[in-house]
This record gives C-alpha cells, sequence and structure tokens, in this order.
C-alpha cells in the first residue's frame, strides 16, 4: 500500500444506526449491493424526493456523538445519487447542523455541486465532492442560492465551531418511486486547512525503489483499494489529483516516477464551489536518513478551480528530476536550491503565478505569460548566478514585465544568464508593465548588473532601440548596467572541406563597414569571439582573407579562392544579432 490517508476519517458509513432522527432523506439503510459500496462492507443508502431532503450522521465512526470545530477545515464526501438537481437549484450540498437530534439546532446545506457540476467522478459512479468551511464562514452566499436552511432560521446562527451532525443534501429532478432507494454515501473525511508538518495534506504517496518505483497507476489502485476517492483515471494516461497530495516519507526510503501523462489537480468540484487560497498545496517531503526520488517527464499538470500550490524545494528529497513537465496554471511554485541531482529541463510554464528559481539547474525552460505583472519570476540575493537556467524562453501575455530583479541587501549584484530569449515585450524603457526587467531592489541605491549572452529580442513591441528594455520602481538610484554580448563563430574551410588556419576574419557593420570583430582562425579552421557588446538590432557582414589574399572577400560562399565562410546566425552572408 503506498498511500496514506492524512484525513480525519469521521464517518465509514458502514451503521444505519449512526444516521441522525433529524433526517429527512429517509427511508435509509446500511447496504452492501455490488456497486454501491466503495470502502468497507456498507455504505448508507437513502432516498432523495423533488423536495429539498437531507441525510445526517451524529455519530462518528466509533459511534461516538461527533462534536468537531470546522470553521477552518476542508471535508470531503463520497456520495452515489444521479438524480440531483443543476447546481443553481441547490442539486448537491454537504451539510452541517450544530445541535443534537430534535433540539431545533441550525441544520444548513451549502451547495458543491449538481448534475451539471461534476464533482471529482470516481467507481461506480461515486462522486467525491468537497467544501472549504473557512469560506462560507467568511462569504456564505445568499439563502436558497448558496445555502439552503433545512431546520432553523437564519445562516448565521450556525455555529461552525461547534459541528455536531454532518451530511448531504438535494433535490431530486424526478419524484422517487415508493420507497427505494435512490442515493448512497460512503465515506465523510475532514482535513485542518493548515498547512504544518503534519496538517494540510489529504494524503502521501510513499513507497517504491530504484527497481519497482511507485508511479500514477500504482497510485490510482491503491486507492481504489481502499475507496478513498482522492484520484481518479477517467482515461488513458489522465489522472485527477482531489486533495492536498505529498510525496515522500518522513521515515523511508521512496521512490515516485512517471511519464507521458496528464495530470489534473482539481481546487474546486469541476465547477462548483472553491477551495480557499491557499488551501489546495502539493509538496515533495524527505527524510535526511532515507534516500527520497521524485522523478517525471513529459508531465503536463493542469491545476483548476483554486489555483494549487507545489513545494519541490525540500532539501531532504534526494533527487527531483523534471523532464519536459508542463505547469498550466499553478500557484506559488517553490524549487530547490542548486544539487547535481536535481533539475528542471525544457519544462513549459504557462499562466503560472510568479516564482522563485533559486540556484536550480533549468536548462531550455519556457514561461507563456503569468498572473504577476512584476515578473514570470524574481531573481533576488539568491540568484546571483541565473546562469543555472540557459536558454530560457519568456513570451509575453502582454500583461507583465519578464523577470522582477528584487535583491535584498546593499548589493553590488550581478547577475550572468546565457541564451535568453524574450519574445513580445516593449524593446524600450518606460514605466508600463511590459518591460523584460523590472528593477526593485530592496536598496534603491543597489548598483545591478546584468550580463546577457546570446542572448534575442524576438517580435519587439513599441519600435524602441534598447531591445533588452527595463522599468524600476521608480525610485531607484542606484546604477544599472546591461551587458548583451554575441558569440560569433565563423568556419573556414578550403574547396575540399578541409579546415583553413590563419585565415584572417573580420565581421563589420553593414551600415558604415565600422569594425565590429576581427581575428585569425585556429588549427580547426574556427575563429571565435565573445567580446561584443550591442545595446540594439545591428546587421552585421563577415569577411574572410587568406595570407596573402587581398582584399577581403565578402562572406557567404567565396567561390573565387574557394572557401566556405559559416557564421553563426547567418543567413546569407548578411548576420542579424538580436
Amino acid at each position: 500500500m503506498s498511500l496514506s490517508d492524512r484525513r480525519v476519517h469521521l464517518n465509514d458509513c458502514e451503521d444505519n444506526n449512526q444516521v441522525s432522527a433529524d433526517t429527512t432523506a429517509a427511508p435509509t439503510a446500511a447496504v452492501n449491493d455490488a456497486g454501491a459500496v466503495i470502502e468497507g462492507s456498507n455504505s448508507i443508502a437513502f432516498q432523495v424526493d423533488d423536495v429539498q431532503e437531507m441525510i445526517v450522521f451524529e455519530d462518528d465512526t466509533s459511534g461516538t456523538l461527533i462534536n468537531v470545530d470546522m470553521s477552518d477545515v476542508t471535508v470531503y464526501m463520497n456520495v452515489k445519487h444521479n438524480l440531483g438537481e443543476q447546481f443553481a437549484n441547490l442539486g448537491g450540498q454537504i451539510v452541517f447542523g450544530d445541535g443534537l437530534a430534535g433540539s431545533g439546532a441550525e441544520i444548513i446545506g451549502y451547495n458543491v455541486n449538481g448534475n451539471d457540476v461534476a464533482g471529482f467522478p470516481y467507481l461506480f459512479r461515486f462522486t467525491s465532492i468537497k467544501i472549504d468551511v473557512s469560506e462560507i464562514v467568511a462569504s456564505p452566499g445568499t439563502e436558497n442560492v448558496d445555502y439552503f436552511i433545512y431546520i432553523g432560521t437564519t445562516e448565521s446562527s450556525l455555529d461552525h465551531t461547534a459541528i455536531l451532525q454532518i451530511g448531504y443534501g438535494s433535490f431530486n429532478v424526478e419524484k422517487a418511486i415508493s420507497t427505494g432507494k435512490n442515493a448512497w454515501i460512503d465515506g465523510i473525511y475532514y482535513i485542518a486547512n493548515t498547512v504544518s508538518a503534519t496538517t494540510g495534506f489529504a494524503v502521501s504517496i510513499e513507497g517504491g525503489t530504484v527497481g519497482t518505483p511507485e508511479t500514477m497507476v500504482d497510485v490510482f489502485g491503491d486507492d481504489v483499494a481502499v475507496g478513498m476517492g482522492l484520484f481518479n483515471n477517467p482515461k488513458g494516461s489522465e489522472f485527477g489529483f482531489f486533495g492536498p497530495t505529498e510525496w515522500g516519507d518522513a521515515a523511508a526510503d521512496t521512490y515516485f516516477t512517471s511519464e507521458d501523462q496528464q495530470w489534473y489537480f482539481i481546487g474546486d468540484n469541476q465547477g462548483g464551489a472553491f477551495i480557499g487560497a491557499g488551501h489546495f498545496p502539493f509538496r515533495l517531503i524527505g527524510d535526511s536518513a532515507s534516500t527520497n526520488s521524485f522523478v517525471i517527464q513529459r508531465i503536463t499538470i493542469v491545476a483548476t478551480g483554486t489555483r494549487a500550490s507545489f513545494d519541490l524545494s525540500n532539501a531532504d528529497m534526494d533527487f527531483v528530476q523534471l523532464t519536459s513537465v508542463a505547469f498550466i496554471g499553478l500557484g506559488p511554485l517553490t524549487f530547490p536550491t542548486q544539487d547535481v541531482d536535481k533539475f528542471c529541463n525544457s519544462g513549459t510554464f504557462s499562466d503560472c503565478d510568479q516564482m522563485d528559481l533559486q540556484s536550480l539547474d533549468m536548462d531550455g525552460c519556457t514561461w507563456n505569460g503569468s498572473t504577476d505583472a512584476n515578473g514570470f519570476f524574481i531573481w533576488d540575493e539568491n540568484d546571483t548566478d541565473p546562469a543555472n537556467q540557459d536558454n530560457s524562453t519568456l513570451v509575453s501575455d502582454g500583461t507583465g514585465n519578464a523577470i522582477e530583479v528584487a535583491p535584498t541587501g546593499t548589493g553590488p549584484f550581478t547577475y550572468n544568464v546565457e541564451g535568453l530569449t524574450v519574445d513580445g515585450f516593449a524593446t524600450q524603457a518606460g514605466t508600463d508593465t511590459d518591460r523584460v526587467f523590472f528593477i526593485n531592489p530592496a536598496d534603491l541605491n543597489a548598483d545591478i548588473t546584468i550580463n546577457l549572452t546570446n542572448a534575442q529580442a524576438l517580435n519587439d513591441v513599441g519600435g524602441g532601440s534598447e531591445v533588452f528594455s527595463h522599468r524600476d520602481v521608480g525610485s531607484y538610484v542606484g546604477t544599472l548596467t546591461i551587458n548583451t554580448t554575441v558569440t560569433i563563430t565563423v568556419q573556414v574551410d578550403d574547396s575540399a572541406g578541409d579546415p583553413v588556419s590563419n585565415a584572417r576574419v573580420r565581421v563589420e557593420r553593414v551600415s558604415d563597414g565600422s569594425l565590429v570583430v576581427e581575428g585569425s582562425t585556429d588549427s580547426t579552421g574556427e575563429f571565435t569571439d565573445s567580446s561584443f557588446n550591442f545595446s540594439s538590432d545591428l546587421d552585421v557582414l563577415t569577411k574572410v582573407r587568406l595570407k596573402g589574399f587581398k582584399p577581403f572577400r565578402t562572406g557567404g560562399t567565396i567561390v573565387s579562392t574557394g572557401l566556405t565562410v559559416g557564421v553563426t546566425f547567418q543567413t546569407d552572408s548578411i548576420v542579424d544579432l538580436p
């Protein structure tokens, strides 16, 4: 068994005697019909008619009266009811009561799903549903729209800190026939919303070795074995996650790996009630005395509803290796610091919150927009060598800057990066949030140097000449220096394809013929130079000559001398440096 259910299992719905006498969705019975049980031996069957009705439990699994502070928890429930009304018509509710049966206290049902809002589809047409009680405490909504009063006079009278009854409510689209059952409930759980070492997570994915790793196929199989309703596999390589999840073990070895899949982090009921911000976390955990590994490739992770956070930074997770992983619509992403066994290569981040890359090796990653106008990611005092993030591509969505430079301390600070590509940002300094760099240090006197090597700006907006544009916080008085250098490589071969050494190479501006760089080829026929610092678009022309041949011949194929000149970024003989 690779899963550890971290939730409080309030009621396993095995015993009909635990159903409260206040229940109106009657009759009820404990049944073990095939297809009507997903955990244990029984579920509780009941009947919902064409009026608003509910079933509530006043005892927990052990038969003890329920009395729980639920003001800041998320409640989970597994229900099978295929005739429920639409979400807008209170089609599926999680119900809370603060009195004992027959006491006349409040029993309120809060809308979570309906026949047009799927919830979390599970086995045998069961649906897992959830509600963040802290959200309804803060904003319960409107009576008969967001909630229904079963017993009592006002929603505000319900004491969420002392819940004594809990269950399910609904309204049938068709009148029930006689006393036949038409709905089933099998499992009621909750977790505290506070994220700590021991709380805030619904489930831990554990187990696995290098030889027999744990995979999502195993995870789903283990969920089915105990009927938790936290993972589903609706088709093919698609997997759903319904609760906050952690990978690893704080006391044992683990190894998790998966590839070529789509993961959906479901932060609502697939269109219904949302979970509060910060209450849908995912993370990696480890143990300093054990070996824990998280290795995934070609995985697409999509967050729906509340934006899930994902913390991959745990220092005791020994191997964190992500290859060609796409993150879409996630909230805060926290990465580990540089480690030989940790990387994220060829990743894609679309419409995610701003992230701190730390010093993690991230080669060839792409960012498509962000929810944070300050920048797709942030460079702070811990990122003074972002060279670990080589060949990054940042594509503007028209609403924000590319990179926020926000170190603390007095500086000076230097950032070196290779192969940065920015696409669609303004090409001149200004105050709008569509520049490449947003300069925002804690100390406004701090000097900042940004060294870009082989960077390029595509589809520039605004017609300016700065190319790698910037804006600052408005009161920045330090010195900002942006150096942009390009590595120019010229290969000279003779007509037989053999390298020519000591050939003289000259790269000059097309506009006026002035020199950019000049030198001689080595024994391999190659001349390389990375010293040229440019600040705007520039067309250059490459020329070459052998010793004793004058004048210089224009680059490209020099037929008359039998020389072939190849130049990095070359289009025919004209090179357009970004």
